[in-house]
């Protein structure tokens, strides 16, 4: 058997339907930044740390849009990770570098019990466990509309629109920088990322600035986070097998059971 999680999950691709794109909406006068390959005002693609894998990619379009009379101004966003699995987020920080305390965006192919979606988070500690369904994690006043999930090819793509000022602790920045961090993992979610960065982004003008670590320590504690995940893949895959395992020998347990039933029958 295969042992990558990566593989082991991409049968979660086959769970979501199929979806028709929405139009984003019509670019503003954001000429200075990079153009959108989807159609939105700006696109930014970051470098990818270390612990991407090859061919992986992350892409961030987005497009302003002024404020209106029922909410204030607002950006909308599309995600696309490649490979189309597990899940990606992206976030504000209250400190750069540090992804606690933070808020995000996730939008997840398996979200366990939830199921697949695209959902606002608070991001109050690093232990996954404070992500469950029914522990907490999730942040109502992250007032998001016209969220969706959607693959293309084996391109997970994740739309969300949301006031630059809303509900939450962290707002994103028109004109100033946001410090904005990324994650993903090909596993369910949540569990932990194999892959987090963190830039700062201007939304007006598309500027951006890669953002190192902190400190060697929280290197340290990111690189440990990754292995973690990768390490919890593993002991998933293991549980899987264990669990296949326990079904082929009570199988044949119920099997020799019938035929020394039988046996007994014939020679009674």
């Amino acid at each position: 058997p295969n042992p990558d999680p990566r593989g082991a999950h991409a049968r979660a691709r086959s769970r979501l339907p199929a979806a028709r794109s929405p139009a984003p909406p019509p670019p503003s006068e954001q000429t200075a930044c990079l153009p959108s390959s989807l159609g939105y005002a700006c696109s930014y693609e970051p470098e990818l740390p270390g612990t991407a894998g090859a061919g992986e990619r992350f892409v961030m379009h987005w497009t302003l849009l002024p404020a209106t009379e029922d909410r204030n101004a607002a950006v909308s966003v599309c995600l696309e990770k490649s490979p189309a699995v597990g899940w990606v987020s992206l976030g504000v920080q209250k400190t750069v570098g540090q992804m606690v305390p933070g808020e995000a965006v996730v939008g997840m192919l398996d979200g366990g019990a939830e199921g697949a979606g695209v959902r606002a988070v608070d991001l109050p500690s690093y232990s996954s466990s404070a992500y469950s369904p029914g522990v907490g994690g999730e942040d109502p006043r992250q007032a998001l509309f016209d969220e969706q999930l959607e693959r293309v090819g084996d391109v997970l793509r994740v739309r969300f629109s949301r006031e630059l000022e809303n509900g939450g602790d962290f707002p994103y920045l028109e004109s100033g920088k946001t410090p904005f961090m990324f994650a993903y993992s090909p596993l369910p979610w949540p569990a932990p990322h194999f892959v987090f960065a963190s830039f700062e982004l201007s939304l007006e003008s598309g500027a951006a600035e890669e953002v190192e670590a902190v400190t060697t320590a929280q290197k340290a504690l990111y690189s440990v986070h990754a292995v973690l995940g990768v390490l919890q893949g593993f002991l998933a895959l293991l549980r899987l097998l264990r669990h296949l395992l326990l079904e082929v020998l009570q199988s044949i347990n119920h099997v020799l059971h019938h035929t020394i039933y039988i046996d007994h029958c014939r020679f009674s």
